[in-house]
């Protein structure tokens, strides 16, 4: 899944805007997302419940309800293995031309 955002702000005084800050930040909110879908794709296998629809993708593969039918994704589901890969990009840093520091932090 390829994530796009910006920020709209930075209370943090760290500059966002240097390529290393950008990547780390970048990182750990694909970690931070990954980790989230993992833990609901997780919760809704141990309820049995294909709340995202993944069964939709099988059925263009079939020519039959009955091939559909005996397939029973429904079943198998909560056994599936998932692989989560998110990929985020920062393309805008808001409207700062710079970061400056906060007052009263020198």
């Amino acid at each position: 899944m390829l994530l796009e955002g910006e920020l709209a702000s930075i209370a943090s005084n760290i500059n966002y805007e240097s390529e290393d800050n950008r990547e780390l930040l970048e990182e750990e909110v694909s970690k931070t997302i990954k980790l989230e879908m993992v833990e609901m794709l997780n919760h809704t296998q141990a309820l049995g419940t294909d709340v995202v629809n993944f069964g939709r993708y099988f059925r263009p593969k079939f020519q039959t309800y009955d091939e559909v039918a005996s397939f029973n994704w429904n079943a198998l589901y909560p056994e599936a293995e998932f692989q989560v890969q998110i990929h985020t990009k920062i393309r805008r840093t808001g409207l700062m031309y710079q970061s400056l520091p906060i007052r009263g932090n020198d």
